[in-house]
């Protein structure tokens, strides 16, 4: 286990009781804890004060970048709000993990600070892996006066080169993304033959679960570069209806969560069965269907479906789509995850 890498932290000279509690009374205990509440200087009761257990969370559970080995990215902003109703001091920022000397926190602020109810602290973080190549891990975490952590996951995945054997395989992209899936393997070429692998689920065909949305997400993107539109189809005769949703950007061919041009993630498919596609590229000719018997390129299964997990192995509500557009079986031309649908019954 690496030591954690302090960025800041100094003493609070002087720290007023609003930094450290919050205002709300214990539940339950009405008049007899609102008793107990300190006396203003002219004999009124103020409201009795409370330490939170916790800090407010960070506004992202966890940051994810990615680049080539010699590269440092473009910073990502994490933004730690005071969403009490009091200033709160931070005291300490600091990067720990094993990961961590791949992260860089760019001016951080002279602690200790005091941030005011509804303030924002923005972070930026920048990912450096330095020769480092594979799935670096780390945690920033911020302290308040009380010794309170709000703790935010820091995740790059970083490659040998752009293309072709330097690209990562999908069992690294999927732990970058902070999912516990096993997809068959941690090589980079898992194979193209139909047989289900690691935890992948036989589904042709979805519906619609639940009362939201139905989201499709771009996560990953491995391939030669070109607009990539997805969508969803149904069948109309045995044929495909395409209903495109969204299109990745081009010189986003390289790179963990592609920018969209245009679209985008949510949709409404109804409520008959529908499955879902990737089209034409210039480095592909044909679509990709869920559905095998759709497919003409030269993967016959060119889209593996797998249930997401948590990195602790918990069922997380979605699936993960793995894309295999050429005939190496990488399976990470492309990757999305989609929301809000389940694998619908097979016909009788």
């Amino acid at each position: 286990m690496s030591n954690p890498r302090v960025i800041a932290t100094l003493p609070v000279v002087s720290l007023t009781l609003a930094a450290l509690f919050s205002c709300s009374p214990v539940a339950g205990q009405g008049a007899a804890a609102r008793g107990m509440a300190a006396q203003g200087q002219q004999g009124q009761a103020t409201p009795a004060q409370t330490q939170e257990s916790v800090l407010p969370d960070f506004d992202t559970s966890r940051l994810v970048f990615s680049g080539t080995k010699a590269l440092t990215t473009a910073p990502q902003v994490a933004s730690f709000q005071n969403t009490s109703g009091l200033p709160l001091a931070v005291t300490a920022l600091s990067l720990s993990g094993p990961g961590a000397s791949a992260f860089t926190l760019l001016s951080p602020p002279a602690l200790p600070v005091t941030l005011s109810p509804g303030q924002t602290l923005s972070l930026p973080v920048t990912f450096g892996p330095q020769g480092q190549v594979g799935v670096l891990q780390a945690k920033l975490t911020l302290t308040d006066a009380a010794g309170r952590p709000s703790v935010l996951r820091l995740s790059g995945l970083s490659t040998q080169y752009e293309q072709s054997e330097g690209e990562p395989p999908l069992a690294q992209v999927v732990q970058a993304l902070g999912y516990g899936v096993d997809v068959g393997g941690t090589q980079l070429l898992l194979g193209t033959s139909a047989p289900l692998l690691g935890q992948e689920v036989a589904a042709p065909l979805f519906r619609t679960v639940g009362k939201g949305p139905v989201t499709l997400k771009p996560v990953a993107r491995y391939s030669p570069d070109d607009l990539l539109t997805f969508g969803f189809f149904t069948l109309r005769g045995g044929q495909p209806v395409l209903n495109p949703v969204g299109v990745v950007g081009t010189h986003q061919e390289q790179t963990l969560n592609p920018a969209l041009v245009s679209g985008g993630a949510a949709f409404d498919p109804g409520t008959e069965p529908f499955g879902l596609y990737v089209g034409p590229t210039a480095y592909s000719a044909t679509s990709d269907y869920t559905l095998d018997r759709l497919n003409a390129g030269p993967t016959r299964h060119a889209i593996r479906i797998y249930p997401l997990k948590s990195e602790d192995g918990a069922p997380l509500p979605g699936y993960l789509l793995a894309i295999e557009a050429s005939s190496n079986g990488d399976y990470q031309d492309a990757v999305f995850v989609l929301t809000g649908a389940e694998p619908a019954p097979a016909a009788p």
